[in-house]
């Protein structure tokens, strides 16, 4: 059961991740990092303040895609795997520690609400 769970929460952090790169957010590499750290000290700024382009990208770096029907399935299929993922490890926690059934229930409530008001946010945003 717990290699499902991993696999399953795998899945789940592979569609976060391709909503991500969809809205342009990609995840930087420890190399671009090195390279930014360097260029900061080379100008005497803070790493933050330095803008660093992907290799290879032109003099502009490239614009996010924005809304699209490809990052909503992602973000709600990666978001709605990680809500069965946490419901169904979080019963197993509270099955184990002898909780009531109750308990489980108002569990699965409060996934399945945090779920709801993260995609209502992401979508007002």
């Amino acid at each position: 059961m717990a290699i499902v769970v991993m696999i399953l929460a795998v899945i789940a952090w592979l569609f976060v991740q391709a909503a991500l790169a969809d809205a342009g957010q990609g995840p930087r590499s420890r190399g671009s990092l090195r390279y930014q750290r360097r260029k900061a000290a080379k100008l005497g700024l803070d790493p933050a303040d330095v803008e660093v382009r992907p290799r290879g990208a032109g003099p502009d770096s490239i614009e996010p895609v924005g809304r699209s029907v490809v990052g909503d399935l992602a973000f709600g299929l990666g978001f709605g795997l990680l809500a069965i993922v946490l419901m169904f490890g979080g019963a197993f926690v509270l099955m184990a520690m002898k909780f009531p059934p109750d308990a489980v229930w108002v569990w699965f409530g409060v996934v399945i609400l945090a779920t709801f008001v993260l995609n209502k946010i992401r979508r007002s945003g």
